[in-house]
């Protein structure tokens, strides 16, 4: 059985960006993330934030390697 994200999901990486922004005000940072989430932010925002985790979570990608287009 394979292991598929959650597309609705937001990213790790943005949820603990947002979590430590949030804490420094916010009784519950991870309920305020969820509602910026889910509730106030634009699908072209999602959009944005997926595409960087997407970007982040496999760097090794010959596409963003300089020494791809030597080595083929």
């Amino acid at each position: 059985m394979t292991r598929r994200s959650n597309p609705r999901r937001p990213p790790k990486q943005w949820m603990r960006d947002c979590v430590a922004g949030a804490s420094r005000t916010a009784a519950d940072p991870g309920a305020v993330c969820g509602a910026l989430w889910y509730r106030k932010m634009s699908p072209a925002a999602k959009r944005a934030a997926l595409a960087r985790e997407k970007r982040a979570e496999n760097p090794c990608s010959p596409c963003s390697m300089p020494w791809a287009r030597v080595f083929g």
